[in-house]
């Protein structure tokens, strides 16, 4: 009879029992979240504003043809745009515009660049002239080199080539290697850096170059031509841009003795 009588408070002990180790078991306690790495993060400026990394786009994502271009790059549009007398593209090392004809091979194809042999891409313009004295004419292309920090000091690495085909564009009119590859840098507010890089004797080989420059806004834009030689005469220039091409130039502290 006592048992009995007991029964009913020992079955409640026992329920609430139940409870509690059913709530112990469904609590689940937070695991503590995995920092997260942003490889785009920005930097800190003096003021406490954030800005990326230096951007110069590379020329290695390029879809190779005729009137195509990297990401980020393009055609400058001249006063006298012709597409046809005065192209712009991309190559490979082998050949123009990426084309299998005979007459668009180079003769004498480009090596592997140092900084990346695996690349085969690279913008393309061209330029001539008809007799010494006249003003060259040439196609340009170019971008913009972003998230620059005003005053920071900072250098931009690329390599320039010229190469030849047997392609006869009109009669006593030859293609030869090119004496200059050129390329302006321009800022808004500090006026315009030339860069002239030097092609003579330079046949099918890359030349690299290194410029330094000193932005007061925060992009700056590249532009890349060329210069044939004087006379009936036409020119394939070449440019070749890397990837983390920019980067803060090192400020060397004096040593004082």
């Amino acid at each position: 009879m006592k048992l009995v009588q007991k029964l009913p408070a020992i079955l409640a002990i026992a329920c609430v029992m139940m409870m509690s180790s059913c709530s112990k078991d469904d609590v689940q306690t937070p695991e503590p979240q995995a920092a997260v790495s942003n490889s785009h993060s920005g930097l800190k400026t003096n003021a406490g504003e954030v800005v990326g990394h230096p951007f110069f786009p590379s020329t290695t994502d390029a879809i190779v043809n005729f009137d195509s271009y990297p990401r980020y790059w393009e055609r400058s549009v001249l006063q006298q745009d012709n597409l046809v007398a005065y192209p712009t593209g991309s190559s490979t090392r082998t050949s123009l515009w990426g084309h299998w004809y005979e007459d668009c091979q180079w003769i004498k194809p480009l090596p592997p660049v140092p900084s990346n042999l695996t690349a085969n891409s690279m913008v393309t313009v061209r330029s001539f002239t008809s007799i010494a004295a006249e003003t060259q004419k040439r196609s340009y292309v170019h971008t913009t080199i972003q998230n620059l920090i005003p005053g920071k000091a900072y250098t931009a690495t690329f390599y320039v080539a010229s190469t030849i085909t047997n392609r006869i564009l009109s009669v006593n009119t030859k293609n030869v290697y090119a004496k200059s590859a050129e390329i302006k840098l321009l800022q808004s507010n500090s006026g315009t850096v030339n860069v002239n890089v030097d092609l003579t004797g330079k046949e099918a080989v890359w030349v690299k170059k290194t410029v330094t420059f000193t932005p007061q806004t925060d992009h700056a834009k590249f532009s890349f031509s060329g210069l044939a030689q004087p006379g009936n005469v036409y020119s394939y220039i070449h440019l070749f841009v890397d990837v983390n091409a920019v980067k803060e130039a090192l400020q060397v502290t004096p040593i004082q003795l």
